[in-house]
């Protein structure tokens, strides 16, 4: 027989808080319950938001859907290490897209987070694969994503003028799914494995003209960034006109 929990009258309170918030803590859990009438501890609180989840996650079905060429790429925007530069450091982040039907890579190393070198980054992406696909997905990136609240995404005004621009969609990844963009994320830690150890630099520029070097002769023949056996074709993507013009602009 099964011996009576503290927290049994308390798990319809519980998932209720739940379908408000899926991500909140035990912690906060348990001072929602508290104001309840909760008085048990904060251990069996965790232990059941362990198995709940545990158990949402197995009844969780995965349809991989595999996109068209051009259809859909990947963008990812990470703090990866930093530089040294005469005694001081600069913080060091990898822009990263991924196509996601050849899964052919761009990489490109910064040493800041603003719009304009998002733009740039974007530009240089499209550049490098050819065009632009009809989606670029992002990870919630503070650069894009001002606003995520469960299907209801708002992006910056100044991105979506640049998505309108260039004629791509861009979409937002939900909270906490990392398997949305797992392409990009196994690619990131491919850098971070494959290109990253045992290398010295000089400064910004040297790290990325050791990145396109390792991206052509390295990481164009690797599983995550190859071309697809099946097609053996290279990726149809969309050119808009206003790419040249943009480009004449870039430094």
């Amino acid at each position: 027989m099964n011996r009576a929990s503290k927290l049994d009258t308390f798990k319809p309170a519980i998932t209720e808080l739940l379908e408000k918030d899926p991500t909140a803590t035990a912690a906060v859990i348990a001072q929602r319950l508290r104001q309840l009438g909760y008085q048990g501890g904060i251990t069996i609180v965790k232990d059941y938001l362990h198995a709940v989840r545990r158990n949402a996650a197995a009844r969780r079905a995965y349809v991989r859907v595999e996109p068209a060429a051009g259809e859909r790429c990947d963008v990812d925007w990470v703090h990866f290490d930093a530089l040294p530069y005469n005694g001081a450091t600069r913080k060091l982040y990898a822009f990263c897209r991924v196509e996601s039907h050849s899964r052919k890579m761009y990489l490109e190393f910064t040493h800041s987070q603003s719009f304009e070198t998002f733009a740039r980054c974007h530009i240089h992406a499209f550049q490098s694969l050819g065009g632009v696909s009809q989606e670029i997905w992002f990870d919630n990136l503070a650069t894009a994503v001002a606003e995520h609240e469960g299907n209801l995404v708002r992006f910056h005004p100044r991105f979506l003028a640049f998505a309108r621009e260039f004629h791509f969609i861009p979409r937002a990844c939900h909270v906490a799914a990392a398997w949305e963009k797992g392409e990009v994320e196994r690619a990131i830690g491919y850098v971070r494995q494959n290109f990253w150890p045992l290398r010295s630099f000089t400064d910004l520029a040297d790290v990325n003209s050791q990145a396109r070097r390792w991206l052509t002769e390295i990481a164009k023949s690797a599983p995550a960034s190859r071309d697809r056996p099946e097609t053996g074709r290279a990726v149809p993507t969309r050119m808009p006109a206003t790419l040249a013009r943009i480009d004449s602009r870039l430094p």
